[in-house]
């Protein structure tokens, strides 16, 4: 295997507060299951990569029955709908080497009973305590089916519920509300596809990721002829330290790779109404700057990520 990726070292120094060096312990979670694709969510470092195994084979290159780079948080692996009915394991490396740093097993195959998705993996932003979701039609919905979130990792039964509805006949999207009335903390979730006003699951489990929504890029509004950041439902999540900055792709969102930083708050605001705000940061370049780059929000002065965006003009 030869890898003709490069990451290109820079060094600049800042000045932060000493509470935002904390750093986070890998992660590695399977967010969409398989199906022609699949999906993880993961600790991006330096030359990441991700390798599809049969499980209990070794980890050398001709065993490797898929691949891809972690280049963001979340990374799609393709081309699988081949893959033979059975267990399989997935394997996070770092450094592009072939030491596992975690490893998760899937299996490919039809589900219990032959059950078909009715949920599809989706993101929110943070602090919304009522949010829609779309519902993927594959049969006939029965009286009183209804969806459940629950944190992921929890069992799905009522004392983790956190937010549901029932699921109308007819709807592409149902209403969610929180059972406590407060928002969804930043995180994973399982969406659950309930039948008949009961606790039988139907169908597999999807994802729903709380993060904020961001992305960065040239807006086609020919009033707005600058490089700008987009936040979707800011003011429910933004607290007073928040803080971007601008890392190249293949870079570790840690001090040692920023090329530029700003707080949120110092930023011009170019844009706002109660569901997307849109910042400028001056002290950005903004000829250069391509989809080589990432942007990352951060939380409140820490290491935290908010959300991570490639940069690409935003949709209008």
């Amino acid at each position: 295997m030869i890898f003709k990726k490069f990451l290109l070292l820079i060094g600049l120094l800042f000045t932060f507060n000493s509470n935002s060096m904390a750093l986070e312990n890998t992660q590695f979670e399977i967010i969409e299951t398989p199906g022609s694709f699949i999906s993880f969510s993961s600790t991006v470092k330096p030359k990441t990569w991700i390798g599809l195994y049969k499980k209990g084979t070794s980890n050398e290159w001709a065993n490797v029955l898929a691949w891809g780079w972690v280049k963001n948080a979340q990374t799609r692996i393709s081309n699988i709908s081949h893959f033979a009915e059975g267990d399989y394991e997935a394997r996070l490396f770092f450094n592009n080497s072939y030491t596992t740093e975690a490893s998760l097993d899937f299996h490919v195959g039809k589900s219990p009973g032959n059950q078909e998705a009715h949920l599809i993996n989706v993101k929110r932003s943070p602090q919304q305590k009522t949010f829609q979701l779309p519902v993927k039609r594959t049969r006939n919905t029965k009286r009183n089916d209804w969806v459940g979130v629950f944190k992921k990792g929890l069992s799905h039964t009522r004392g983790n519920l956190l937010a549901w509805s029932y699921v109308k006949k007819n709807d592409s999207y149902i209403q969610i509300n929180t059972v406590n009335a407060k928002g969804l903390s930043r995180g994973l979730y399982d969406l659950v596809y309930f039948t008949s006003n009961s606790y039988q699951e139907d169908g597999p489990t999807a994802v729903l990721t709380v993060q904020a929504n961001i992305c960065h890029g040239g807006f086609r509004n020919p009033n707005l002829n600058t490089s700008v950041l987009q936040i979707d439902n800011y003011d429910s999540f933004k607290q007073s330290k928040d803080w971007v900055a601008i890392f190249e792709n293949d870079a570790e969102p840690i001090r040692a790779n920023i090329l530029y930083w700003a707080y949120v708050k110092d930023g011009e605001i170019k844009y706002e109404d109660k569901y997307r705000t849109q910042f400028a940061f001056p002290n950005f370049e903004k000829e250069n700057l391509n989809s080589n780059f990432k942007i990352v929000l951060f939380e409140n002065d820490t290491y935290n990520i908010w959300g991570t965006s490639t940069l690409h003009a935003c949709d209008d």
